[in-house]
């Protein structure tokens, strides 16, 4: 749900309002119910199902609205794992090597802010988010990130 928030360029509210904003989005309609089949699984199996139908959707989702990295995504095994996943790592490969700026491509894929803290005080601060995501880096990374 966060990812289809991004794709649309959509502010995602804190936990209060994000069920309501989600269902405003464009997708919404499209993956609602790929996860309500997740939600409402009675066991394991059904449920990553639906979860893997969830991965897929957002990634085309994603390339259809002409995002960086095209690529095949593809539901597989966890290496010799019985679960199931999206090759992340291949699509997040093809989008960091359409990052033109070399300094940006450097930097660790640790993901944003919200998603280690749910703090809206420190997630929509840039006074206290940029040293929040320094905190996540080496020390190195950090003079990058407040460059960026």
């Amino acid at each position: 749900m966060r990812m289809a928030f991004l794709i649309e360029r959509r502010y995602a509210p804190y936990p209060k309002w994000f069920g309501s904003a989600f269902a405003q989005l464009s997708c919404a309609a499209e993956l609602s119910p790929i996860l309500e089949r997740a939600l409402s699984a009675q066991a394991w199996k059904p449920r990553e199902a639906a979860l893997a139908d969830a991965y897929l959707a957002v990634a085309l989702l994603h390339f259809e609205r002409g995002l960086p990295g095209r690529l095949e995504p593809r539901i597989g095994p966890y290496y010799g794992r019985p679960f199931t996943v999206i090759n992340a790592e291949e699509i997040v490969g093809a989008i960091r090597a359409e990052i033109a700026d070399p300094a940006l491509r450097a930097l660790p894929i640790i993901g944003s802010l919200d998603q280690v803290s749910d703090s809206t005080p420190v997630v929509e601060m840039p006074g206290r988010a940029r040293p929040a995501m320094a905190a996540l880096l080496d020390d190195s990374e950090a003079g990058a990130v407040e460059e960026a």
